[in-house]
């Protein structure tokens, strides 16, 4: 069979993380229900939220553009819109899925909730950007199971508090028998977000589906106008909140790698509303 069409073209390829440091609006410019006018992005056979490939490429090009020569940018990103006659970019940007979210707790102040299905889709990926690039996989790491009925795995004590002989996990206002369990997908981490292995919680699916609609932050925003001074437009937005951790990758030509690894590091902005200072995110890479 050869090697793998993506090997051929691309000889480097990195994972990463996205940590928001403000509140983050991937906004899809579509209104779903009657109460949010601007809703995040969401992928139509989950309904989680996403940033699309396209929508993190546009804004990792703005930001690199104060980071490395025009030429570069170019090289990397490809043209600006409406100038697809110069060529296109090197770097493929994949969509960033969403791996935790953080949740108030009664103790601790906030746990990162995450559940079986975002950790055994991050550890699939992450599998699957090692054999695309011929490098095997990322560890055998086995899958995590559902918790029983009324629990939820926490890897430390920051979260638990002992109420009549048992230890529990509350969060928000929903109160889950806490069973201490080592996660291995910790390992993948490799050290990059030290606070996870204090604050993780891994509810089933279904819990986490119902905490995630009580953690995205949806915000009213009003227009003045400035002749009249009263309100002239009013509209509610959906962000996600500080310390949501999502993950991508991108693949390119090895001789990029230290470029991108200039773009990929450190703050960058991604989304909307930056005047407002939503947007602002850390970039951890994963190798």
């Amino acid at each position: 069979m050869g090697e793998p069409l993506v090997k051929r073209i691309f000889s480097g390829g990195m994972p990463y993380l996205i940590r928001a440091l403000t509140p983050l609006h991937p906004g899809s410019g579509a209104r779903v229900s009657g109460l949010v006018d601007l809703p995040v992005q969401r992928e139509a056979h989950t309904d989680l939220p996403v940033i699309y490939g396209s929508s993190l490429k546009g804004a990792l090009r703005a930001w690199a553009s104060k980071k490395l020569e025009d030429g570069k940018v170019l090289e990397i990103f490809g043209p600006k819109p409406g100038e697809g006659d110069k060529g296109m970019g090197k770097a493929v940007f994949m969509d960033a899925k969403l791996l935790m979210i953080p949740v108030r707790s009664l103790k601790g102040v906030y746990g990162w909730v995450t559940s079986p299905f975002l950790i055994n889709r991050f550890i699939e990926d992450l599998n699957l950007v090692d054999e695309l690039l011929g490098r095997g996989k990322s560890g055998q790491l086995e899958g995590v199971q559902d918790p029983g009925k009324g629990e939820a795995f926490v890897s430390g004590e920051r979260l638990t508090l002992e109420l009549r002989g048992k230890s529990l996990v509350i969060l928000e206002d929903v109160k889950y028998k806490a069973v201490n369990k080592e996660m291995e997908f910790l390992k993948l981490m490799g050290g990059k977000l030290k606070e996870v292995g204090e604050r993780l919680v891994v509810v089933s699916d279904d819990e986490f589906r119902r905490l995630l609609k009580r953690a995205l932050m949806v915000n009213p925003h009003i227009q003045i106008d400035e002749e009249k001074g009263v309100v002239n437009n009013l509209w509610f937005q959906e962000d996600l909140p500080p310390e949501t951790i999502m993950y991508s990758a991108v693949f390119f030509p090895k001789e990029l790698e230290q470029d991108l690894r200039k773009v990929l590091s450190g703050v960058v902005h991604v989304g909307g509303d930056m005047t407002t200072g939503l947007g602002f995110a850390e970039i951890i890479p994963l190798r």
